[in-house]
């Protein structure tokens, strides 16, 4: 894993999904990440503060509306774009609901278990059970 790709979808949950965004932009992420938030067809108020929050903490904004004319909700359409450019990109990919608070050092933790979970199932010595 080279980096870190985190996720998050959303439709019109706003408040919440602004309070998951300010939570992971501001944890303590130790390896290089990049963020999107999925906007699966808010209304266009949403859109527009999801746009603003865009720019206030630089993550990337991708709105389904760009990518499928298919009515919300388009999970699975999330989930396949999202794989396919952390395979491309050697990344981890980890999702965030839009309803979910992280604390400051839960990315970090989940990181470093991530990596000594993989680090045991190539161990040599190990038995891999």
């Amino acid at each position: 894993m080279k980096c870190l790709h985190i996720i998050t979808p959303v439709k019109d949950s706003i408040d919440s999904t602004l309070e998951t965004v300010k939570a992971i932009m501001e944890s303590d992420i130790l390896v290089p990440f990049t963020y999107t938030v999925y906007n699966d067809f808010s209304t266009e108020e949403n859109t527009h503060r999801l746009e603003e929050a865009a720019r206030q903490w630089n993550f990337r904004l991708v709105n389904l509306s760009d990518l499928t004319d298919h009515p919300s909700p388009n999970y699975l359409l999330v989930l396949q774009t999202a794989q396919k450019e952390a395979i491309e990109a050697d990344a981890g990919l980890l999702i965030v609901e839009s309803d979910v608070i992280v604390k400051k050092k839960h990315i970090a933790i989940t990181i470093q278990w991530s990596i000594a979970t993989e680090t045991m199932r190539n161990c040599s010595r190990c038995d891999n059970r």
